[in-house]
């Protein structure tokens, strides 16, 4: 089939090399091919640069990507992921439209091999979340032009809306009309919640473990020995002595989303109603509650001083209200939440996923690196404010999930 996608140039005066290859408002096209002024090098998309990643290697991922979808055209996605490189591909008549009028026909996705998405949990998320996880339509390998490195390529589905990290207010009271957003955001994250649950239940064969799930009892230990302070050491054997003495057994294993924060939640602009949730690289089958550090993430944010003083999270004044009403939206949604052991196990793990999610260090993905005092203040922090555990060296709001 004849490629036919729309890569042109704004004018002659070329900036930066995305401006360069996704400007096409005007008549002339410009081939891939054209691509070799080395004042453009600096101006390599951040992915391509972190991972040492060259010019050439750019062109044949776009290359790639028009190969795969003729009569489109591509831009690349506004914000982009640590992870990975985005591009959007809509129709070629939709050229004349602004961005935000223009239908993305599918996403795709460049991601180093060392953060590809597990093919098997992409599926079960989308059979599991649909509409609510993007369906993954095609899965492969790019050989980059040094033989020594090759990508993963993701072709999925596109989930309309704004990562809600964009739209999270950044000041300590929040106002009427935020209040009514987050009450309608969090009654979708407990449908979410409540819908691993109910899946769980359909399940007819005990789940493969990831590498998380596999070792929980051990990294529990490493953090027990490793935390820098004896507080947060102190939670932690607590924590490891309830998990080994079954206290992880009254709840089910669900799917889990690997990192449900704000970055990865898509909602509506004006009603901050989840329309879905992105990027489950990191996803797997844990006991349910683990990803719930994530709602605190939802009701504080981190203040990080300009002159280098340790970072203070700090906490909505409405968070406590908040948090309760994210509880009654669960408790409604699951038959047994009135059982007290069922609610103990939430409970703990949510404080197994707190530990597990701030008390290791991301490090690339190696996630083996128990967090320090002077490498990791701003996960030290969350660790702190999470678990209710003092913290003598900054300041922060205080944390208490209702149960």
């Amino acid at each position: 089939m004849e490629i036919r996608s729309k890569v042109q140039t704004v004018g002659h005066t070329l900036t930066s090399i995305d401006t360069f290859i996704f400007s096409y408002f005007t008549k002339t096209p410009i081939s891939i091919r054209e691509m070799s002024r080395p004042a453009d090098l600096d101006n390599l998309p951040a992915f391509f640069t972190r991972n040492n990643l060259s010019r050439t290697d750019l062109t044949t991922c776009l290359r790639h990507a028009a190969d795969r979808n003729p009569d489109s055209i591509l831009r690349p996605a506004r914000t982009q992921g640590g992870c990975s490189y985005t591009l959007f591909a809509t129709p070629c008549n939709d050229a004349e439209l602004p961005p935000c009028g223009r239908a993305v026909q599918a996403v795709i996705q460049f991601r180093l091999s060392k953060h590809a998405v597990p093919p098997l949990i992409a599926n079960q998320a989308c059979d599991l979340y649909s509409p609510l996880a993007p369906t993954m339509r095609e899965i492969s390998a790019l050989m980059l032009d040094d033989g020594c490195e090759s990508l993963q390529v993701c072709t999925m589905s596109y989930i309309p809306g704004e990562r809600l990290s964009e739209l999270q207010p950044r000041v300590p009271c929040l106002l009427p009309l935020d209040l009514k957003r987050y009450e309608r955001l969090l009654a979708d994250m407990a449908e979410f919640f409540a819908r691993s649950w109910r899946a769980e239940t359909r399940s007819r064969t005990a789940p493969t473990l990831g590498r998380i799930g596999s070792s929980i009892m051990p990294r529990l230990a490493l953090l027990e020995k490793g935390l820098p302070s004896r507080a947060l050491r102190d939670r932690a054997r607590a924590v490891r002595v309830k998990v080994q003495a079954a206290g992880l057994e009254s709840v089910p294993t669900v799917l889990t989303h690997g990192d449900w924060i704000p970055w990865n939640i898509i909602v509506d602009p004006g009603t901050w109603g989840v329309q879905g949730y992105v990027d489950w690289a990191e996803a797997e089958w844990l006991p349910a509650g683990v990803s719930l550090y994530g709602l605190e993430h939802l009701l504080c944010y981190v203040d990080v001083k300009v002159d280098g003083s340790s970072p203070r999270v700090v906490y909505y004044e409405q968070a406590e209200r908040l948090r309760e009403y994210f509880w009654t939206e669960v408790e409604e949604r699951i038959s047994d939440w009135g059982c007290p052991s069922v609610r103990e196990g939430v409970w703990l793990a949510r404080e197994v996923g707190v530990l597990l999610w701030r008390g290791f260090a991301w490090d690339d993905g190696r996630v083996d690196r128990v967090v320090n005092a002077r490498d990791d203040a701003e996960e030290l922090a969350l660790l702190h404010a999470f678990l209710d555990v003092p913290d003598t060296t900054a300041g922060r709001r205080d944390s208490r999930m209702v149960v």
